[in-house]
């Protein structure tokens, strides 16, 4: 009959799970149960492992099976105690005589068996045990030799999982370090296909990586690149850094062939940072000719648009003779645009080469209402021509705004031009005010054209920056 549960059996299990038993033949068992066979000269001796549902040979000498049901196991009997269980005649015990292993193959007469007990676990985990098919007994000393050996079979199992212990450890080491070599690769190859030089520091500002473009950029030495080497062995760019920056922390420098480098120092969490430099010669050469350009296109349109002011004024003033209304409409639309643009042109010229900053120089009290219905006026004739009509929603909140009005009109004017160019006829363009929760007042030009592309968006205030600036605008 079938041997009962032992009362601690769900931790016994957990103990074959943590020393990994319950598997395939060990090599060092079979050797115990090899000496174990001869010593007592016996034709079976095995290690066995008694789990849920069957007991696992993983040592065995006179058997070459796996193993077998625990409904028959002898061992599940012997791990229900603490001592060695000897069976002298199994067909005279009620426990075995009429288990298959004895009434049929391998014909068991006798067993004797010792529980295994393992350090740090709870409950015998299986038993050493040594079988025959005539009946017989042990002496004393017999006993005391099938313990001893019993306990070199703990001893081997207590140190093969401190061995499993060591393997597990050194592959997650070994896991650890290929992880750790794919990603210093992968970090290197995407540092070196970065157009940008970079290189990152640690918190005691000690150089940890860089990419070549870093380097040749500088032109350094081989011995500053190199870990551990201090910031401040970058003469350059502890010099360019410790300037005034602007709000990104972007520096420019001029090297001494005549190159001029931007450099960015951006910090990391840690409290080291990040340097990235960029060869901004080419940038800073075309940004010259821009300027310069403007200046130039400036100075040639101030005289002939002088001429046009002048001729709108007097045409305005009926110095030709008497206009229509509707005439005089329009001329005073034209006058209001042209002295704009003559503003905006003594505007560019004043800022040379220097980046566009807007100023509260002339800044005054405006109505927002005045002012959208001053820049719709201004667009009307536009908008008309091109079959858009442009309307301003109503209420307009009857706020006053402190702001230079000619550079508002200017970027309402933007705007609206914007909106009528990229709309197709009969597509309204519409303009709206409103208080924001702020404080503020928010202006809103709104149409229904195509839109700005989503990878222009972050260069919309670059300067002669334009999505598309061919004659083929959808």
């Amino acid at each position: 009959m079938a041997a009962p549960l032992p009362e601690n059996e769900a931790a016994r299990l957990a103990t074959l799970a943590l020393f990994q038993l319950g598997g395939d033949r060990i090599v060092g068992l079979d050797r115990v149960a090899d000496f174990a066979a001869d010593v007592f000269d016996v034709p079976i001796a095995l290690v066995s492992i008694v789990t849920a549902t069957e007991q696992r040979f993983q040592g065995a000498c006179g058997l070459d099976v796996p193993g077998t049901s625990r409904d028959f196991a002898f061992c599940a009997y012997t791990i229900l105690g603490e001592d060695l269980l000897i069976v002298p005649d199994a067909t005279r015990d009620p426990r075995f005589s009429d288990n298959p292993l004895v009434t049929g193959p391998p014909g068991i007469r006798f067993y004797a068996g010792v529980p295994l007990f393992l350090e740090g676990g709870e409950g015998a985990v299986g038993s050493l045990c040594l079988i025959d098919v005539v009946p017989r007994a042990l002496d004393a000393a017999e006993c005391r030799r099938l313990k001893a050996l019993a306990a070199i079979v703990v001893d081997l199992l207590e140190l093969r999982r401190g061995s499993l212990i060591a393997q597990a450890s050194e592959r997650r080491a070994t896991e650890a370090e290929r992880r750790a070599e794919h990603h210093a690769s992968l970090l290197r190859t995407t540092m070196e296909s970065i157009e940008h030089g970079l290189a990152a520091f640690d918190a005691d500002e000690r150089l940890l990586v860089w990419n070549e473009r870093f380097c040749r950029l500088l032109a350094l030495p081989e011995p500053l690149c190199r870990p551990g080497v201090p910031f401040s062995a970058f003469s350059l760019l502890a010099t360019a850094t410790a300037q005034p920056a602007d709000s990104d922390h972007r520096f420019d420098t001029t090297l001494t062939d005549g190159r001029c480098l931007e450099i960015a120092r951006n910090p990391m969490p840690d409290g080291g940072f990040v340097i990235v430099c960029a060869d901004v010669t080419h940038r800073r050469q075309l940004d010259r000719l821009k300027d310069q350009f403007v200046s130039t296109v400036s100075h040639e349109l101030r005289t002939p648009l002088t001429a046009i002011t002048g001729s709108l004024k007097l045409l305005s003033s009926a110095a030709a003779g008497p206009l229509p209304a509707r005439a005089t409409r329009l001329l005073e639309i034209a006058s209001k645009n042209s002295e704009r643009l003559a503003a905006l042109i003594e505007q560019l010229l004043a800022i040379g080469g220097t980046d566009w900053v807007l100023s509260t120089r002339d800044a005054a009290r405006i109505e927002v209402g005045d002012l959208l219905r001053e820049a719709l006026t201004a667009i009307g004739p536009t908008a008309a021509l091109s079959g858009i009509p442009v309307t301003l929603v109503e209420p307009v909140p009857e706020v006053a705004v402190k702001g230079d009005q000619s550079q508002l009109l200017r970027a309402l004017g933007n705007l609206l031009s914007n909106a009528v160019k990229f709309s197709s006829p009969g597509q309204a363009v519409r303009v709206s005010a409103g208080a924001t929760p702020a404080g503020t007042i928010r202006i809103a030009v709104s149409d229904q054209g195509s839109g700005i592309p989503e990878a222009f968006r972050a260069r919309i205030f670059e300067r002669f920056a334009q999505a598309d600036g061919s004659d083929q605008r959808q």
